[in-house]
């Protein structure tokens, strides 16, 4: 606290007698003294206030640092505002010196949009934002994708650049070599691993083979593959499946085989990160989702079931459970011809409900549809008669006299026959394994019965 004291201090006597010129040696001492601190916000704040009155040479190369204090303090930041402020900030910044070297920052800026739409997309999966959103998110991340490809490709031409000019350098001159070597390669890196997570869910979300095949080649940049080639298995050295990075990188092009049909080759590379054991980042903890999302892509129903059947009862049951509900339901409701998916359905639904969680169930069926649910069960039955009810509620609601019995005679008889079937399934056969969802289902009659005014 004491030397963020005086760092103030120093840049507010700076302030006193206006702006510090900038080859003196008072804005050296300030910005170095800040820099030894490590205060990267207090340097930029002091670096923004110097940048307005500079011209030439001396403008560009402030506006460097700044790009690069931009570039940092937004890989830091975790609270959204703190990023959205850093933002507007670095696009000023860019707009107003367009040629500054800055591609650490544009970068960053790609990475926070990116990680924004991501968070929307993972959320669609389970059906848990509105589709118009999910939408607006997928046409970011597909002109980030050319971002990102265009920041690698630029990245790359460096590492070349840089390289070239480190076999004739003379030795005082390869330890700064080498920095910007390593700092470019990590750029490249970053880059492509982000491109070929955008392909990776524009191949999903827009069932789209083209972006699988450009998620793989952007993914062989992590994974050892020739330049703009797919990844080969073989070429992975081995152990670098245990880096969560890498590992994500191979499950996504599992993902993408499944989706371009290629079941062999997908089992190939999920089953290498498989049998790798633990990897940190919560690698491990995703498998079973990553697995069971490549399974119906990939439109292997039954073992999307088993899998389903082998981890519903663990940690991560209800989302393996919500997610299986969603791909199975989708498929069904698609119009396809193949009743597979139904098991998956069957077994996902069921699994919400038994983990007291027939809400969610409900939502998933409301978000996709229910016209080949079939309602002979108790988990069909029930889910498709609080589905029934909610949407009668929502008539009620319009028609007035929500509170009470329904003064229409139409909604009145809808009312019973939604308390009817609610009854069949209550009462049919294996309703007793599920006592919380049953007491659930019965409150929901009960209250069909309220607004019939049948008590």
């Amino acid at each position: 606290m004491k030397r963020r004291a005086l760092a103030m201090l120093l840049i507010c006597a700076g302030s006193a007698f206006g702006q510090v010129v900038v080859d003196s040696p008072d804005f050296e001492v300030v910005e170095r003294y800040l820099a030894d601190l490590q205060l990267d916000e207090l340097r930029a704040e002091y670096l923004e206030s110097q940048l307005d009155s500079l011209g030439g040479a001396d403008r560009t190369s402030v506006a460097r640092r700044l790009a690069e204090l931009y570039a940092r303090l937004l890989r830091a930041s975790v609270q959204d505002d703190e990023r959205v402020r850093l933002e507007g900030k670095a696009r000023v910044l860019l707009e107003a010196m367009p040629e500054i070297d800055a591609d650490d920052l544009r970068l960053s800026l790609a990475r926070a949009g990116f990680e924004r739409a991501e968070r929307v997309v993972e959320r669609w999966r389970v059906r848990a934002v509105p589709e118009p959103e999910a939408r607006s998110a997928l046409r970011s991340i597909r002109t980030l994708a050319q971002d990102f490809e265009r920041i690698g490709r630029d990245a790359h031409r460096r590492v070349q650049s840089l390289e070239s000019r480190e076999e004739r350098a003379r030795d005082a001159d390869l330890p700064m070599l080498e920095r910007r070597i390593d700092e470019a390669l990590e750029r490249r890196s970053t880059a492509f691993y982000l491109a070929g997570w955008a392909h990776r869910y524009l191949a999903e979300f827009e069932n789209d083979r083209e972006s699988a095949r450009l998620s793989r080649i952007s993914f062989g940049w992590i994974l050892n593959a020739s330049q703009s080639e797919e990844p080969v298995i073989d070429r992975v050295p081995e152990g670098f499946e245990r880096l969560p990075h890498v590992a994500l990188s191979m499950l996504c092009v599992s993902y993408s085989h499944a989706l371009s049909g290629r079941m062999t080759l997908a089992d190939e590379w999920y089953e290498r990160v498989r049998d790798a054991g633990e990897i940190g980042g919560g690698v491990t903890d995703q498998l079973p989702t990553r697995r069971l999302i490549a399974l119906c892509a990939g439109g292997e129903w039954q073992d999307a079931t088993r899998l389903l059947d082998a981890h519903v009862s663990g940690e991560q049951g209800a989302l393996l459970a919500r997610l299986g509900a969603v791909l199975a339901t989708t498929e069904l409701e698609s119009g396809t011809s193949d009743r597979s998916p139904r098991a998956l359905r069957a077994a996902a639904l069921a699994a919400l409900v038994a983990q007291g969680e027939l809400a969610q169930a409900v939502e998933v069926i409301n978000a996709i549809g229910s016209s080949t649910l079939d309602p002979s069960g108790f988990v069909g039955g029930l889910v498709q008669g609080v589905v029934a009810y909610q949407a009668l509620r929502d008539e009620h609601r319009e028609a007035g006299n929500a509170g009470e019995p329904a003064r229409d005679p139409a909604l009145r008889e809808r009312y019973a026959a939604i308390g009817e079937q609610l009854r069949s399934a209550l009462y049919s056969s294996g309703s007793s394994a599920f006592p919380q969802a049953r007491a659930g289902g019965l409150f929901v009659m009960g209250l069909c019965s309220y607004y019939a005014g049948d008590f």
